[in-house]
C-alpha cells in the first residue's frame, strides 16, 4: 500500500480525482500494535511476571493501548506516562526514565 492515495480516472471524460482510503493505514497499524502488545501484557500479567505496570509511551499510543487492555491489566497500572522517547539514543532514554522518578509513581497507591 502506498503513503499516498492515487488517482483514479472517470470512465467518461478526461476528469481525475485523488482517491481516498475508507481508513488511516498507519493508523489502524498503530491500533494493531497497541493490540498486540496488550495482549503480550496480559499474558505475562497471566503468567505472574509482574504485579504492577507501568506505560510510558506517546501520547497516541498511550489512547490506543488504553483502549486495547483488558480490565485485568488496567487494574495493575501504577502509573502511565504520556511522552515520546522514540527518537532517543539509549542513553538518552535511560536518563529520561530516570528522570520520571517512576518509583515515587508507582508506589505512590
Amino acid at each position: 500500500m502506498a503513503d499516498k492515495p492515487g488517482r483514479s480516472f472517470a470512465s467518461v471524460g478526461t476528469r481525475r480525482s485523488a482517491m481516498e482510503y475508507h481508513s488511516e493505514p498507519v493508523r489502524e497499524e498503530d491500533r494493531a500494535f497497541a493490540s498486540t502488545l496488550a495482549d503480550t501484557l496480559q499474558n505475562h500479567h497471566l503468567a505472574k511476571d509482574f504485579d504492577r505496570l507501568v506505560v510510558v509511551a506517546a501520547p497516541q499510543m498511550l489512547g490506543d493501548l488504553r483502549q486495547a487492555f483488558p480490565e485485568s491489566l488496567r487494574k495493575v497500572i501504577a502509573a502511565e506516562i504520556a511522552k515520546d522517547f522514540t527518537k532517543l539514543s539509549a542513553l538518552e532514554l535511560r536518563d529520561a526514565i530516570r528522570k520520571l522518578e517512576i518509583n515515587r509513581l508507582s508506589t505512590s497507591e
